[in-house]
């Protein structure tokens, strides 16, 4: 079998060009010995004589063992000749297909030679894999022999073969496999990594979004137990926004207000959205005036108030989210009264991330769906989840993203807190994450987080909640690059690189086990962890280590 560059396993298509991509490169894979290495998505950059640079990519190029190279870029999808040139539509943008192809080499050979490598005189193939010219030398310019068109790409390993034979590894060919290497910066792009992972667990996660509107009872009580990553919240859009569209009225409760916000902006204006002190609070506005929110018992008594209303308004559609951190009596209020006769509601919840001590309830009437299914999560941080013991599920590992970027640092005091959160932070943005990708969260509450309570990490200024409120009841952040938060106020969000930083539990107990569980499930693509050695030591026992 030949090399791949990178790997064909960390190859995720999410169109029908890539597919066609990666079939052709599994094609290579297996169809060519070891003598041969195949290098893909190898972005190049070279001056332009007017000023600026110019950027491209070459789809793939196969090597020998000499270093001779081919360089072959592939087209799929819907291609038209007009006026002896070969066009592709990218969205209403047509791209003059022969003309990029001839860009390539030039700025190839270019390259070749400022690398003192000019002896290579590289190959170029142009692969139609889905379109059919039936007079190439007549139709483009271009000759038969740099061309396969639909009718030849079932040959195409012996095109490859007869250009670019079998040769065993010269000097000259680790130097050309150095030069791709290096001078073509083959790094995983992060950008195009984290777009290309949003839309796959976008794609895979849509099964509950789909199939459980469809199903009914007769009660209109749904009860959806699912854990981290299933696709509950891309459901709740879903449903609430198909509700708006019909005139329905919908009201969605949720525990945390991050949550609540993040969820207002997603759906239709005609939404009522609120997370379940906001409703009170809400209420109690407009029964008894402003509350004193120097009062300890501010949130008892307006939560004793709203308990004690009723309200004319009723909903069509209620959906209940992180229902696990709800007291029962607030969930059966709201059914009683908030639904209205013909309502139907979704009661959302994950036992594994209930960090508060409630008692759990009984909805006997509401028709059960579970799913066990993770669609966010590397599946080697599902891995760990599962060796940690820190759910009961048997959770499935759905994401495509086999191997995500797990890091752990050590903390003595506040002040090495503070600079091994930064050391991490700087560690995510060396490989490639942004400032606006990463999610710093606390192992500790707002009021007793010592990371909340700083304005900078290092050379970083901290984005935090101050704990207030604005004139319109919006929230208040400090300026800053780096969002910081609690992972209290974590559960329904989530980051491509996520921190958790203060974690400082005496021992790996039910509740440190929960609020791991929920910061960790928060990654998307890399998690660091920054702890205690105390704390550092509990997870190697429970991990066996």
């Amino acid at each position: 079998m030949a090399t791949v560059h990178p790997a064909s396993r960390e190859i995720r298509p999410t169109n029908a060009g890539e597919y066609a991509e990666r079939e052709l490169i599994l094609l290579l894979e297996t169809g060519l010995s070891a003598n041969y290495q195949v290098f893909h998505n190898v972005h190049w950059a070279a001056n332009h004589r007017a000023g600026g640079t110019l950027h491209g990519e070459l789809d793939v190029i196969v090597a020998n063992g000499e270093g001779q190279l081919l360089v072959i870029e592939l087209k799929a999808g819907d291609l038209y000749v007009a006026d002896g040139k070969l066009y592709k539509d990218y969205g209403g943008k047509k791209k003059d297909v022969l003309a990029q192809f001839n860009q390539q080499r030039s700025n190839l050979r270019a390259r070749l030679k400022e690398a003192g490598l000019d002896a290579i005189r590289p190959q170029h193939l142009l692969v139609l894999a889905d379109f059919r010219i039936s007079n190439p030398h007549q139709q483009l310019s271009i000759t038969a022999d740099e061309l396969v068109d639909a009718t030849q790409y079932p040959q195409i390993l012996y095109r490859v073969r007869d250009i670019l034979p079998e040769r065993g590894k010269t000097q000259l060919g680790k130097s050309v496999s150095s030069f791709l290497m290096n001078h073509f910066e083959l790094i995983e792009d992060i950008d195009h990594q984290k777009a290309s992972l949003a839309g796959i667990t976008r794609q895979l996660s849509e099964g509950l979004a789909t199939w459980v509107p469809r199903i009914t009872a007769p009660s209109g009580l749904y009860l959806i137990s699912a854990t981290a990553g299933c696709g509950k919240t891309q459901m709740s859009v879903g449903m609430l926004n198909q509700a708006a569209a019909e005139r329905k009225r919908c009201l969605y409760v949720c525990f945390n207000r991050p949550l609540a916000d993040r969820l207002r902006a997603m759906v239709s204006p005609a939404v009522e959205v609120s997370n379940y002190d906001e409703l009170c609070m809400n209420h109690y506005r407009q029964q008894v005036g402003e509350p004193d929110f120097n009062d300890p018992l501010t949130f008892s008594k307006a939560r004793q108030s709203f308990m004690g209303s009723d309200t004319t308004v009723r909903y069509d559609l209620l959906i209940v989210d992180e229902a696990q951190d709800f007291e029962p009596s607030w969930v059966e209020h709201l059914l009683s009264t908030r639904l209205s006769d013909s309502g139907v509601c979704h009661v959302l919840e994950d036992e594994e991330q209930r960090i508060y001590p409630r008692q759990p309830f009984v909805l006997t009437e509401a028709v059960r769906i579970r799913c066990d299914d993770n669609f966010r999560s590397p599946q080697n941080l599902v891995a760990l989840i599962k060796l940690l013991k820190l759910s009961q599920r048997n959770i499935r590992a759905r994401s495509t993203n086999a191997d995500g970027l797990i890091e752990t640092l050590t903390y003595h005091n506040e002040k090495t807190l503070l600079s091994q959160t930064a050391a991490m932070i700087d560690h995510f943005i060396n490989a490639g994450f942004r400032a606006e990708d990463i999610l710093v969260l606390s192992g500790h509450g707002l009021k007793n987080a010592a990371l909340l309570q700083a304005d900078q990490a290092g050379s970083h200024q901290l984005k935090r909640f101050t704990g207030r409120y604005g004139n319109n009841h919006e929230p208040v952040w400090t300026e800053g690059n780096i969002v910081a938060d609690s992972v209290y106020r974590a559960k329904g969000q989530s980051a491509p690189a996520v921190i958790l930083t203060e974690l400082d539990y005496e021992q790996l107990d039910e509740k440190a086990k929960r609020l791991l569980f929920v910061g960790m499930t928060r990654a998307s693509m890399a998690l660091g962890l920054v702890m205690t050695e105390k704390m550092q030591d509990a997870i190697q026992t429970a991990a066996g280590v």
